[in-house]
């Protein structure tokens, strides 16, 4: 029996799961991943902040943090567990390059990334494409006036090369569904990913995308999760999900 619902809106994300919780409990994963957020030209790096905005969120709809685990929080009413990791070390990009800890904290959650789509079910990505070089999680590499040149990462793709393999992984997978909430990420990484998974449900973005959309639309991803997984009478099932 396969439950499946989707996120409404501007990006539309169907997940399929083997077994409700209402007759087979089982453990949903979710790992929301946030890349280096820099602002170039400007100085500005925000994913910590919007980490933090996004776990509010989290919070407010009845998750718990676990103490022993600040990145990762649980439903005490379902089974279904988030966890929240962010790339930067600090607010400025310039300070950030000069902090050995930003090496460090960019390679960790990047492999946390990079791990996550042989592990968990729903993996989703918010932040840049870097122009098809991307997803990221370090500092961007810059032209001489301070802009991010985006030539090196068109010429060297190392980050979404790196990826691919990972995902390709998740061939025997079923189930597991990737979200890429970053500026034409369509354009950038679907066919590729598709390639390396055709069974896996992936979904992309086909054009610019505002950190607030970006944001609302993980916030919605994690709302439809929980409402599918969340123990309720049979009278009370959410009208997003069906059972086939």
């Amino acid at each position: 029996m396969i439950r499946r619902f989707c996120v409404l809106g501007a990006l539309l994300l169907c997940l399929s799961l083997t077994g409700s919780s209402r007759y087979k409990p089982r453990t949903i994963r979710i790992l929301a991943a946030f890349g280096y957020k820099d602002a170039r030209p400007a100085r500005f790096v925000g994913d910590r902040y919007e980490q933090a905005i996004f776990v509010q969120r989290l919070l407010s709809m009845g998750f718990a943090r676990d103490p022993k685990n600040q990145e990762l929080f649980s439903d005490p009413e379902s089974r279904v567990h988030v966890e929240v990791i962010h790339a930067s070390v600090g607010p400025d990009d310039d300070e950030n390059r000069l902090d050995p800890f930003q090496k460090y904290k960019s390679k960790l959650t990047r492999e946390r990334f990079l791990a996550s789509v042989s592990r968990d079910d729903v993996v989703i990505y918010n932040g840049h494409s870097r122009d098809g070089g991307g997803p990221d999680f370090e500092p961007p590499l810059l032209r001489g006036d301070g802009h991010v040149d985006y030539a090196q990462y068109q010429q060297h793709p190392t980050q979404i090369t790196d990826f691919v393999k990972a995902f390709n992984g998740t061939r025997e997978r079923k189930g597991v569904s990737l979200a890429l909430l970053s500026c034409f990420s369509e354009q950038h990484f679907q066919s590729r990913l598709k390639r390396a998974c055709p069974e896996c449900e992936i979904k992309t973005v086909a054009r610019l995308i505002y950190y607030a959309e970006a944001l609302d639309q993980m916030t919605e991803i994690v709302r439809r999760v929980l409402q599918d997984y969340r123990p309720m009478p049979d009278d009370a099932l959410p009208r997003s999900a069906e059972l086939d």
